[in-house]
């Protein structure tokens, strides 16, 4: 036992610890809230530990007077695991019995309840994940993740090659807490991790992507990174990522700046696409077919929107170091507003994101190119002018998809000419040639009778 600066946490959390323990059990915060505590990192949430199962649970939070006087509900989430997520005072919080694994299948586990703190730590992942704390503040350590958070280094509980079998999600958990963390890892364990990576297909595709987003998600990681590449451990989840790619160096620097664009899911997004890039310094260049972005997103399960914004991140490295006129900026933007589907993202995506692009081609950091200052100085200009002094106050654009395709139909027109056609209305707008639904679609009239015309739109 470690004594230790009590936790901060809700009222919630103390509250439903002390509703067990007057029932006669046990109960202390578990894994990451303690982690994180000794990290000095505000935790996301807190997770309660107890020997008490699940029905016990449910029967002191129903009818227990302190829980109908506190409002404190208890709803059974996941009560086949043990867990039963207590709901109150604005937020809630997971309380799951003591367990110990009875078998294993590399992707899930059949689960006994169980009444041993020391059992129920020696059966998870990693040792800082596996430590408690009581309401005095006292730290219970039975793995030795205390001493390991001191000495920065993130170590599997036990042998690595059996925790990493039991659940292969662990795999990609171990490179994320290492991006997170910045902890040593031991070069023995990135040996097991590569010979078991096969063993990622067993998982769930809804599994792997979250996972994977959150690990993209993470400020830094590089290292991290850079590592996955060289082992090949995304091979088993995405599509091949080209040889030359393989080579990632070029492209850390870009990796880490991208931490810059907000809001975090558009970041993992760019950082997947930046996985197929390859940094020539004169540009990037798309290591596979045409059809990667849906071969991508079959993988992975993404849904449209998640598509959409993963097109216009590889579409960004491919073409935008090619961009240096005006004209190539209206168009850039039409695109970001219609694979993004908020042009207000401009500010805290598409900016950052051009900054990025050139700051790492074109010669690298040698900013002495002429295109490259030639482009950097039409960017700031336009995006003074039609961002900064308008205050990202956008207007949607008053026509919609379904206006397009309206006269497209009614003159006989595929569908196919939607898109083309958005974009023009698109460009028209912000160089304000229209900025109304009347006008909008006289000119969509006429923008359709071209095509019936032959005339270049």
């Amino acid at each position: 036992m470690t004594p230790s600066e009590k936790i901060e946490d809700s009222n919630l959390v103390s509250a439903v610890i002390r509703e067990i323990q007057n029932a006669g059990f046990n109960a202390m915060r578990v894994g990451g809230c303690v982690r994180d505590k000794l990290l000095k990192i505000p935790p996301r949430d807190y997770d309660i530990a107890t020997d008490a199962k699940p029905d016990d649970i449910l029967q002191i939070f129903s009818s227990h007077p302190k829980s109908k006087k506190s409002n404190l509900k208890a709803i059974p989430t996941g009560e086949e695991y043990g867990t039963i997520t207590i709901v109150g005072e604005g937020s809630q919080v997971e309380v799951t019995t003591l367990r110990q694994d009875v078998k294993t299948y590399g992707r899930r586990a059949e689960v006994a309840f169980g009444e041993s703190f020391k059992t129920d730590a020696e059966r998870r992942d990693f040792t800082m994940n596996a430590l408690f704390e009581d309401q005095l503040g006292h730290i219970y350590d039975f793995t030795g993740g205390y001493q390991d958070i001191k000495k920065a280094s993130l170590r599997f509980i036990g042998e690595p090659k059996q925790r990493i079998e039991e659940d292969y999600l662990r795999i990609l958990r171990f490179f994320r807490f290492w991006a997170q963390t910045g902890f040593n890892v031991q070069n023995c364990d990135l040996e097991i991790i590569k010979n078991a990576s096969s063993g990622l297909i067993r998982l769930s595709v809804e599994r792997i992507t979250q996972e994977l987003l959150t690990l993209l998600i993470v400020s830094e990681g590089s290292a991290a990174i850079l590592a996955m590449i060289k082992a090949s451990i995304f091979d088993s989840v995405l599509p091949e990522i080209p040889e030359k790619n393989k080579s990632f160096e070029p492209s850390l620097a870009v990796y880490g700046d991208l931490r810059k664009i907000h809001p975090a899911k558009y970041r993992a997004f760019a950082r997947l696409a930046l996985l197929y890039c390859h940094n020539t310094l004169d540009g990037f260049l798309i290591g596979l077919e045409s059809d990667l972005v849906k071969k991508i997103s079959k993988a992975l399960k993404l849904s449209n929107k998640d598509s959409k914004v993963l097109d216009f991140f590889l579409s960004c490295f491919r073409d935008l170091s090619a961009i240096d006129s005006q004209a190539d900026f209206f168009e850039f933007f039409a695109q970001a507003e219609q694979k993004l589907g908020n042009l207000t993202l401009v500010d805290s995506v598409v900016i950052p994101l051009l900054e990025i692009i050139n700051d790492h081609t074109h010669a690298g950091h040698i900013l002495a190119n002429e295109k490259t200052a030639k482009i950097k100085q039409n960017c700031q200009k336009i995006l003074v002018e039609h961002l900064v002094e308008k205050k990202l106050n956008f207007k949607p654009m008053p026509i919609n998809n379904g206006d397009v395709i309206k006269v497209l139909s009614q003159k006989k027109i595929h569908v196919r000419e939607t898109s083309r056609t958005i974009r023009e209305l698109n460009r028209r707008f912000w160089n304000e040639e229209w900025q109304n639904r009347k006008h909008g679609l006289n000119l969509l009239e006429e923008i359709v009778a071209n095509f019936s015309s032959g005339k270049p739109i």
